[in-house]
């Protein structure tokens, strides 16, 4: 079954730094060499006091575990939870991810939504994704194919290869979108283009999507997807460019 991809595995950090705070870098530097205990006491002190990053960190500490620090998902809520009063956008979606799978909290699908929209609001390129996934599955929120679609184009245009991906699925199928295998093509290629290097061409979906729908295309759409690629992929062009391609073929 579908679900929600959670970024745990994902080391990230916020990395705002305000010079009235000493130590965040302290424990940034630690944090990115593994020692994990020791960012746990350069960024506590700065949790206690407010700083709403620290708070952050401090729960993604607890979040993943390890170099010292033992896992404590009911901990890394408690942090999270402290950072969303402040309006921390991470911290809104790291809460939702625990709300959503259980993990220190009762799972509760539209508690994990709630938390999701907030922080895609905001312009949280992965809680605007899973906006998207948790309409389209119904999750917390009633199952509605149009605003999946609608989340999907917000995420894919801060440059989310599984977001570009699953929008160019929504376009190939008509699903909650416009039905055209020039876009989907499109937005396949681009996925394929935003997918990190480290993927392999086998294991990337969007390579084989935009293989697949190939072979119902004729080649004067295929050339037609191409150069639409190209023009999304002009810096800021993204969803002009497709908008611009749908209402020219109408």
């Amino acid at each position: 079954m579908m679900k929600v991809a959670r970024i745990a595995a994902c080391l990230f950090w916020v990395m705002f730094v305000p010079q009235a705070f000493a130590g965040f870098n302290e424990g940034l530097a630690a944090a990115r060499a593994g020692d994990l205990e020791t960012a746990k006491q350069e960024w506590l002190p700065l949790a206690i006091r407010g700083n709403a990053n620290a708070q952050f960190n401090l729960g993604r500490l607890y979040d993943i575990g390890g170099g010292g620090v033992a896992q404590n998902y009911k901990e890394a809520a408690t942090w999270y939870r402290k950072a969303t009063e402040q309006g921390q956008s991470d911290a809104q979606l790291s809460l939702g991810y625990l709300y959503y799978y259980g993990y220190g909290v009762p799972q509760n699908y539209k508690e994990a939504s709630s938390w999701f929209r907030k922080a895609a609001e905001q312009g949280n390129a992965k809680a605007q994704e899973n906006m998207a996934m948790s309409y389209y599955l119904g999750h917390g929120v009633p199952k509605d194919e149009g605003k999946s679609v609608f989340w999907y184009r917000k995420a894919a245009e801060q440059g989310l290869p599984d977001s570009q991906n699953n929008l160019g699925t929504a376009y190939r199928f008509g699903k909650g979108a416009s039905k055209s295998v020039v876009v989907a093509y499109a937005l396949y290629n681009l996925a394929s283009n935003s997918a990190p290097s480290t993927v392999k061409h086998s294991e990337n979906r969007s390579d084989v999507n935009r293989s697949d729908v190939s072979t119902e295309m004729t080649q004067a759409e295929i050339d037609a997807a191409q150069e639409l690629t190209k023009q999304m992929m002009q810096p800021g062009n993204m969803l002009k460019a497709l908008d611009d391609f749908l209402k020219s073929s109408k």
